[in-house]
């Protein structure tokens, strides 16, 4: 398997904020596309993603302009898409 990026992140925020992903993973040269909410990512997505939660304070990080973590060969490039709330 290997990862292919992340399809359309969303942000929901209510009571507090709910992150839906959709990786897409490219496995015997067919691309799969899984769905998760972040409250519960670790159950929906298989064991062979890893899931990890990272604390900051994203007021001034989304600011810093593109955000990009690389791995080793098991897992390529993750890119994160931020979603300005304007009432914040």
């Amino acid at each position: 398997k290997e990862y292919a990026s992340v399809v359309k992140p969303k942000e929901q925020v209510l009571a507090g904020r709910m992150h839906h992903l959709t990786p897409e993973i490219i496995e015997s040269w067919k691309k799969k596309l899984y769905e998760a909410k972040w409250e519960n990512a670790r159950k929906q997505l298989p064991e062979d993603i890893r899931v990890a939660e990272m604390s900051m304070n994203d007021s001034w990080f989304c600011e810093s302009g593109p955000t990009v973590f690389s791995g080793n060969d098991n897992f390529t490039t993750l890119s994160i898409s931020y979603i300005k709330n304007a009432n914040q």
